[in-house]
């Protein structure tokens, strides 16, 4: 694992912590990717398989990454949660 920068944290903690919302937005990007694909597959709006699907697996795998930081960020505070509340015993 990678320390950040003399902080002692780990980078993925401080890309978490400095930019809470970052998952958030590639989440939103991925949802608008996935269906944008998803209209395009329609065939009554064109019916272009191929950009739909490039489209589809990118906002599929926008949805996941974002998931992914939205878990991390969420581990990261409850570990800190309950390491503060071991040092106040």
């Amino acid at each position: 694992m990678l320390p950040a920068l003399n902080t002692g944290e780990h980078w993925a903690q401080l890309l978490t912590r400095k930019f809470p919302y970052i998952h958030i937005a590639i989440g939103l990007g991925g949802n608008l990717l996935f269906v944008a694909g998803s209209i395009l597959f329609h065939p009554s709006l064109g019916g272009n398989s191929v950009v739909a699907g490039y489209l589809f697996i990118a906002g599929s795998t926008m949805m996941f990454v974002g998931a992914v930081g939205r878990g991390m960020k969420t581990m990261f505070e409850r570990r800190e949660e309950s390491l503060g509340e071991q040092a106040r015993r």
